[in-house]
C-alpha cells in the first residue's frame, strides 16, 4: 500500500520592514517555518501477509487407529509425491478439495508524531487517528489462469491495528457430511496446475 507521510514543513523567508522612533525605515530578512505548508512524501509499506493451507501435510490415520483421523483425505498420495518433488504438502491438494485462507494485517504509522509540539494554540494533529485494514479480499484464478471469483474475508480476531481475517464460514451438506467451515473448494474438473490467490 502507499500512504502519505508528513515529513516536515517548508522553510521560507520574509522581509520585515519597520520604522523607528526617529522615522527612519529599516528592513531585515528572516527565515521561518511555514506550518501551513507541510511537506508530504508518499511511502510504500506492507500491511500484512496471507497464508493458504490445504492441510494435506497431516497424515491420514491408519485404519487400526481411527481416533487419529485428521482432515487430509488425499495425504496418502500427496505426501509421498511432494517429498519426491521437494514441495510443501500444505500448498498442494487434489481437485475438488478445500483450501483455507488466513490473512494477517498489521498497521503502524508515525504520521501524527510529525506534527510540531508547542504552546497553546499552535498546530495540532489534523487528521484524527488512522486505522488499519477495514476490508481484505482474495482474488482467485484457476489452473488455466482464468479468473474464478473474489471473496471478502471476515475479521476473526485482533483490533484495528493488527487483525486476522479468514474466509466466511459456510455450511456444506452432502450425503456424507454436514459441516460448517471456512474453505474455498477448487473445481473438481480443474487440470493439474497452480491456482493463484
Amino acid at each position: 500500500m502507499t500512504y502519505p507521510l508528513l515529513t516536515g514543513y517548508h522553510t521560507k523567508t520574509r522581509t520585515v520592514t519597520w520604522t523607528d522612533n526617529e522615522g527612519k525605515s529599516h528592513s531585515s530578512t528572516e527565515s521561518y517555518t511555514d506550518y501551513s505548508d507541510p511537506i508530504w512524501e508518499n511511502r510504500k509499506g506492507t500491511d500484512g501477509y496471507a497464508e493458504l493451507n490445504t492441510k494435506q501435510g497431516l497424515p491420514t490415520a491408519p485404519s487400526w487407529k481411527p481416533e487419529e483421523a485428521k482432515e487430509s483425505r488425499g495425504s496418502w498420495e500427496i505426501i509421498p509425491w511432494v517429498e519426491e518433488n521437494g514441495l510443501n504438502p500444505n500448498e498442494v491438494t487434489r481437485a475438488g478439495y478445500g483450501v483455507e485462507i488466513k490473512a494477517t494485517t498489521k498497521y503502524t504509522t508515525d504520521w501524527e508524531t510529525k506534527v510540531p509540539k508547542g504552546l497553546e494554540g499552535t498546530a495540532k494533529p489534523i487528521g484524527g487517528e488512522l486505522k488499519g485494514a477495514t476490508e481484505v479480499r482474495v482474488y482467485i484464478w484457476d489452473t488455466n489462469g482464468d479468473y474464478v471469483t473474489s471473496i471478502g474475508l471476515v475479521k476473526t480476531g485482533g483490533d484495528d491495528k493488527t487483525a486476522t481475517w479468514e474466509l466466511p464460514e459456510e455450511h456444506f451438506k452432502s450425503k456424507f457430511l454436514d459441516i460448517y467451515e471456512r474453505k474455498f473448494y477448487t473445481d473438481i474438473k480443474a487440470p493439474d496446475g497452480e491456482y493463484t490467490f
